[in-house]
């Protein structure tokens, strides 16, 4: 599909929804349920589900708050302060930077902050690369605000990196600065620095594969990234190196199975679209009607990560609840009762109700048929 029928694919399957920018945080959200056929569409129309339904009952409760926003600025300027003074220690001692000076470019002070910066600032970083690789002595040896472009089938989407390190080799390191504290040596949310490797996994992929477009040898690229943070509740940066070989391979398995939006344009000739689920001249009980209808038409699988993850996971899960599918109760309980479709059939089958051949083939029926006579042995013991 050429790219004007693939920019008109897209307009048509998102129309005035609100219209989502492609980042990694985007990405790790939609690999939460990569078996959503709703979610994957709004992934490939770049629809913002989490401002999808604002007006509605079903409204996604997102943002951060303004002094975690707050800490990260000042955190940046405390790290590029006087010609990056506080982090050149770290990249020597983590990175084996040579003792020498470190050049630094920062590009974005140098670009707008807008799609028009983004596609300079994808140059600039090409042209970068181009002269550490061909072993310039006068090219950076640190990048911040690198931007690595990736074709997602018919338009390219743009990635700002934090920092990108060289040092003689060249060796080429990724480096990820995040607000949140190290206290006493450890990163205060596990989880934070979990996702944060992953980004940095990404990143490198992206790099990679840069590298290789120009012909060179990708393993340039080192499997090691640097996590910058500060130190207990100050500013001060300190940082730690991780071994990343494992998110590099889920980066490049999650770009593989991104959807495209090519996949969707039979569907946007037969009417499909976001547009009219975010009309707010519009009655919300159309607009929801609208999503009813466009969810059936698409398919749907909702599962307990949706709540962190998807801006559509407050009206699925309605949907579910009035299904009374047993994901409404979490991964555990949906797993404990295959083939059972409802919880009100496992009520019936804890009650003694007969097992369909789907029921019995797959063992649950005895167990909640037991679970169920327990209960009711116990049931009257129970202090009222």
């Amino acid at each position: 599909m050429g790219r004007r029928k693939t920019s008109t694919a897209l307009e048509g399957l998102r129309g005035d929804a609100p219209r989502a920018g492609m980042s990694i945080s985007r990405i790790a959200a939609w690999s939460h349920n990569t078996r959503c056929p709703t979610a994957a569409a709004a992934f490939a129309g770049r629809v913002d589900l989490d401002n999808l339904l604002v007006g509605t009952t079903f409204e996604a409760e997102v943002g951060e708050s303004p002094f975690m926003r707050q800490r990260g600025r000042l955190f940046e300027d405390r790290v590029r302060r006087d010609g990056y003074k506080d982090l050149v220690p770290i990249l020597k001692d983590q990175l084996d930077f040579p003792s020498s000076e470190v050049q630094p470019l920062n590009l974005k002070d140098k670009y707008p902050p807008n799609t028009k910066g983004f596609e300079l600032r994808a140059t600039a970083t090409k042209e970068w690369l181009e002269r550490v690789l061909s072993g310039d002595r006068k090219a950076p040896d640190l990048i911040e605000g690198a931007v690595l472009g990736l074709d997602l089938g018919g338009f390219v989407a743009y990635f700002e990196a934090d920092g990108i390190g060289v040092r003689t080799g060249p060796v080429i390191h990724g480096i990820e600065m995040k607000s949140w504290p190290q206290v006493d040596g450890r990163v205060d949310d596990p989880s934070k620095a979990s996702e944060a490797m992953r980004q940095l996994g990404f990143y490198l992929h992206l790099l990679r594969v840069a590298v290789a477009e120009l012909g060179e040898d990708p393993d340039v690229v080192s499997e090691t990234g640097l996590l910058v943070t500060p130190k207990n509740i100050g500013l001060t940066p300190v940082g730690g190196t991780r071994a990343l070989a494992r998110e590099i391979a889920l980066a490049e398995a999650t770009i593989a199975r991104l959807p495209r939006v090519a996949d969707y344009a039979p569907l946007v000739a037969e009417g499909i679209s976001f547009g009219p689920v975010a009309a707010s001249n519009e009655a919300v009980a159309a607009r929801l009607e609208h999503l009813a209808s466009l969810t059936e038409r698409l398919g749907t699988h909702y599962q307990t990560s949706c709540i962190g993850s998807c801006g559509l996971a407050k009206f699925c899960r309605a949907q579910r609840h009035a299904d009374g599918d047993p994901h409404v109760c979490g991964t555990q309980v949906a797993r404990f009762l295959p083939g059972v479709p409802t919880l009100s059939r496992a009520a019936d089958l804890a009650k003694g109700a007969s097992p369909t051949a789907e029921e019995t083939k797959t063992g649950v029926a005895p167990f909640l048929a037991l679970a169920g006579s327990l209960y009711a042995e116990r049931a009257p013991m129970q202090p009222r």
